[in-house]
């Protein structure tokens, strides 16, 4: 929530949401308080003081479709955050509206188009780097598997399913010797 101040720095500030808080010098922000500087008009010199506690809960609902604009507010997130991390990596970012990734999710039920299992909190963008091209909703760790494994040819890309199937089968052996022996230590 936003507040104005016209109280001194250092006294207690309390903001329109009820938290309560001590400001810090004008321009600094701290765990509690963000200062926002106005972006419209830059002639003019000034901000306001940010509730960080609100933001933060704000932000989080967003991101889960929970907020005031619901799922298309979740979609504008992950837009924004694409385009964010696009700039960052040098690549081009999701070429898709708002609007049709909510059309989407809803074509694809909730699940992610790799494997399929429904999501928690963890839906990415998945998508071409090269063209911007949006692909479909998958979840972020297999975002990342898609993008370590897509060097891979045929025969490599099984000879890995293989390996992970091997280490898969050792856990459960390892795991069915541990559940025997806290059986017998009970017994016992």
């Amino acid at each position: 929530m936003r507040g104005r101040c016209k109280q001194e720095p250092n006294a207690p500030f309390r903001f329109l949401c009820g938290h309560e808080c001590i400001l810090p010098n004008v321009g600094i922000s701290t765990s509690k308080v963000i200062w926002a500087k106005r972006t419209k008009n830059k002639n003019i010199r000034g901000g306001h003081w940010i509730c960080k506690l609100c933001q933060t809960k704000a932000h989080h609902l967003c991101n889960r479709g929970l907020g005031p604009s619901g799922l298309l507010g979740r979609m504008r997130c992950l837009i924004r955050q694409s385009k964010y991390d696009a700039a960052l990596r040098h690549h081009l970012p999701v070429d898709i509206s708002p609007e049709d990734a909510v059309q989407s999710w809803i074509e694809q039920n909730n699940k992610c188009k790799a494997c399929t299992r429904v999501f928690c909190n963890n839906a990415a963008l998945d998508h071409d780097h090269k063209t911007g091209r949006f692909r479909g909703f998958i979840h972020s760790y297999c975002n990342r598997a898609e993008g370590l494994l897509k060097h891979l040819n045929d025969q490599e890309l099984e000879n890995f399913i293989l390996y992970l199937k091997s280490i898969r089968s050792k856990m459960e052996e390892s795991n069915e010797e541990a559940d025997e022996e806290s059986t017998t230590d009970a017994k016992g």
